[in-house]
């Protein structure tokens, strides 16, 4: 499993963000070619490598011919987005970190979301920064986003509303919930579109994982602070804590999955199905309801989620805030797994992106994601099931599958 870890002790940025990125190996040329989909005119992005303190790292730059900044409704930004055609999960999630961008200036300013009018975050390098970041993300791959506490720093920042304390509203809109923790570093060293960005792409939060670094990569912030100013990013391979119980199973994966399990016999259906979506989008690995019969003949709900083991108090809490029950169970279990790996398959509905699971190295599961289907069924006006279809006989026909069934078939 593949993991990028980001460490916010610096700060975080959206320019520092997606430095840190390319320095890991995200094509700078493949990112201008999304970027250019964006259709705004002048613009480009441009990688440059720095020494902040006497240590090298690249420095993400939004260049623009002329000064175009304006005030822009949400809706403005995410048009620009979705009528991009870019790759859809790239689209989805730079719409998430932007819908979420505006929630916290929402709250912030007590109006609706629609009036909401983006400053600072509504110039045109944000709108880069945030699709840039993602576009950056899609390209490495990882099958989590880790990241540590976030530093805030300290002091004032001066904003469109004048001087605000660190972390501005926004800000702190946004990391409530999440680790975080000021700093003696008169600056502001998280900014709204970081503080978006890492809170709608990160699965955890918490120290380095157990991982076998590949990639490290350093982006660099504007400001002088007097010591090294860079997020820096780690990529690479999960690795097991040492457990002489966890086998050795050559070909397939191991790790250890938090179970969580309750019963509830006082919520409607209806509450259910906002729970389970809701767990999902906390990070939550799987959820399920089934119907049970409890006690004094009372009809009731057997629910059960997985999480990763670090996940276990945070969903806890959740459950027990959002559902009616008194207590929940949990505990440790071993999981036995296919590697697994997401490729975007052209299909003739779009780019469609395929899960595989391998055994032994070979490919002998895949399943189309189930978002980029409904997309693509809504757009073209065909069923789900059609579209999941087309895209699995697709995929067999132009990859690596075709040609291990060819070999079994001739052997």
């Amino acid at each position: 499993m593949k993991i990028l870890y980001v460490d916010g002790s610096c700060g975080a940025s959206g320019d520092m963000l997606l430095g840190a990125l390319i320095d890991a190996g995200a094509s700078l040329d493949v990112l201008n070619q999304t970027i250019d989909r964006l259709h705004l005119p002048g613009v480009a992005l441009q990688a440059r490598q720095i020494r902040s303190h006497g240590l090298g790292a690249t420095r993400a730059i939004v260049s623009i011919a002329e000064y175009q900044h304006r005030r822009r409704h949400l809706s403005h930004i995410l048009g620009i987005i979705e009528e991009a055609a870019l790759d859809p999960w790239i689209t989805q999630t730079s719409v998430a970190v932007f819908r979420r961008l505006a929630q916290a200036e929402s709250r912030v300013h007590g109006i609706p979301i629609e009036e909401v009018h983006f400053h600072e975050i509504g110039a045109l390098d944000t709108i880069v920064d945030i699709v840039g970041t993602v576009a950056a993300i899609a390209l490495l791959r990882p099958d989590r986003i880790h990241c540590s506490a976030l530093n805030t720093g300290s002091g004032t920042v001066h904003c469109a509303h004048g001087w605000l304390p660190v972390p501005a509203p926004a800000t702190a809109e946004m990391i409530r919930g999440f680790p975080a923790y000021g700093s003696d570093i008169p600056f502001e060293l998280l900014t709204p579109t970081g503080a978006a960005l890492l809170t709608t792409l990160a699965d955890d939060f918490g120290p380095l994982p157990p991982m076998r670094i590949d990639r490290i990569g350093y982006g660099a912030g504007s400001h002088d602070l007097g010591r090294p100013n860079l997020l820096r990013v780690f990529f690479g391979d999960h690795t097991q804590h040492s457990d002489s119980v966890l086998p050795e199973i050559a070909g397939l994966e191991t790790d250890r999955v938090g179970v969580i399990e309750t019963q509830i016999d006082d919520m409607t259906p209806e509450c259910f199905a906002s729970v389970m979506e809701n767990l999902l989008s906390a990070g939550a690995i799987d959820a399920m309801v089934v119907p049970v019969q409890m006690k004094k003949g009372r009809t009731g709900f057997w629910m059960q989620v997985l999480v990763e083991p670090s996940d276990l108090s945070r969903i806890a809490r959740f459950l027990l805030q959002e559902t009616t029950t008194f207590g929940i169970r949990w505990r440790l279990e071993r999981r036995i797994k296919l590697s697994r790996e997401v490729r975007t398959s052209e299909t003739p509905h779009g780019p469609i992106r395929m899960k595989i699971g391998r055994m032994d190295g070979k490919p002998v599961q895949v399943s189309p994601e189930y978002e980029d289907c409904r997309l693509a069924a809504q757009r073209h006006g065909i069923p789900v099931h059609r579209i999941m279809n087309e895209a699995r006989a697709t995929f067999h026909l132009t990859s690596e599958f075709h040609d291990v069934e060819r070999k079994d078939h001739d052997s």
